[in-house]
C-alpha cells in the first residue's frame, strides 16, 4: 500500500514509529531536510484538527524537530508553532495533549527561538 492510501488519522503515530526506528540507530544522523518539509504540513494539520491524533501529531513534530537539519527546522518553526500555541489556550481533559504540546515547543524553542520572535 502507497502513501496515498494511509489515513488522515494514521499518518501522524506512523510517522511517530518511522522516527523511532531512525533513534533505534546507533548514530544520531540528522534527519533531511526535505523530510520536515515533506512531513510538517501533515503535522501542523494533525495537531490543529485531527481529533484522536493531536497528541501523537505534537509528539512526532517535537521528535522530527529535535533531530532535522537545523535549516529546515528554522523554515518551519514559525508554522509549526502556531497551532501548538493555539493549542494550549483551549480547555482539554488530556494530559498527554499539553504535555507534548509543551515538549514540541521546547524544542522549537531550543532549535529555531530567534524564528519564533513573530509569536
Amino acid at each position: 500500500a502507497g502513501a496515498s492510501s494511509i489515513a488522515k488519522d494514521d499518518a501522524a503515530p506512523r510517522v511517530l514509529v518511522a522516527i523511532e526506528d531512525l533513534r533505534s540507530g546507533a548514530d544520531e544522523v540528522p534527519i533531511p531536510a526535505i523530510v520536515l518539509d515533506a512531513l510538517a504540513p501533515v503535522l501542523q494539520q494533525g495537531v490543529a484538527s485531527v481529533a484522536g491524533q493531536r497528541s501523537a501529531s505534537a509528539e512526532a513534530l517535537a521528535a522530527l524537530c529535535r533531530r532535522a537539519e537545523a535549516e529546515a527546522v528554522q523554515r518551519h518553526a514559525l508554522k509549526s508553532a502556531g497551532p501548538l500555541v493555539r493549542m494550549l489556550g483551549e480547555k482539554t481533559d488530556e494530559p498527554e495533549l499539553m504535555f507534548f504540546t509543551l515538549a514540541a515547543l521546547e524544542v522549537l524553542l531550543d532549535r529555531a527561538g530567534s524564528s519564533l520572535k513573530p509569536l
